[in-house]
């Protein structure tokens, strides 16, 4: 049988790969080597963060238009300076990815999602930005893209640092020699997502659609 790792690390490459087999294939391997903060950072990616959760960068968006409702026209872009627009059109973007790979999957005809406002955030923003109408976000599609696209450039990286380092894996075995080797390479996930988050940004950017033809609903 051949090595788990070896197989880890080719599917990683490989887009027709499942992004979400491929996340539950390396939480196992990395629970069964006992590496604590791989697997603490691959579960929160599989199961979504939590709001007390802190995010990684990649996680963390500024790409995002802010739109206002406007009776008998519907949502059209919001009206407000660029010195206005400053910490509005942030998102933390908090899904699981299965969750992202659907909200992929709707955006890519659009190129854009709306994001809707909880109410107190609303209240907040009308006030900063002299609107009185509902408000929401229009969230581009390359936003979700850069997520899914770190976190499977990241399980690559990491599988090429564990077969770097020795370690191959047969069927859902490792020696102890293996999990020893393990626990270093455990350590490097802060250099391994920085690798990934660079790596991502040398992709090339997907087209963006004009927002005015793309907004989503009217409703």
């Amino acid at each position: 049988m051949g090595s788990v790792i070896q197989t880890l690390h080719e599917q990683a490459a490989e887009d027709v790969a499942s992004l979400s087999d491929l996340l539950d294939n390396a939480l196992f391997y990395a629970t069964v080597l006992q590496q604590k903060p791989v697997t603490s950072w691959l579960r929160k990616e599989r199961d979504g963060y939590g709001d007390d959760d802190a995010l990684p960068a990649y996680r963390q968006s500024e790409d995002a238009v802010l739109i206002a409702w406007q009776p008998g026209a519907g949502w059209i872009e919001a009206p407000i300076s660029d010195s206005q627009s400053l910490g509005v059109t942030h998102i933390d973007i908090r899904t699981d990815i299965a969750g992202l790979l659907r909200e992929r999957k709707e955006t890519r005809k659009a190129g854009m999602r709306r994001m809707d406002i909880d109410e107190a955030h609303q209240k907040e923003l009308r006030a900063k930005i002299s609107l009185d109408t509902r408000l929401a976000l229009m969230v581009p599609a390359g936003a979700y893209q850069r997520v899914l696209d770190t976190v499977r450039l990241a399980i690559g990286i990491w599988a090429a640092r564990m077969l770097d380092a020795g370690i191959q894996g047969h069927g859902s075995a490792f020696t102890r020699e293996e999990k020893e080797l393990a626990r270093p390479v455990s350590d490097e996930l802060d250099s391994i997502i920085e690798e990934a988050c660079a790596r991502q940004a040398e992709l090339p950017e997907p087209e963006r659609p004009g927002l005015l033809g793309r907004l989503l609903g009217r409703s």
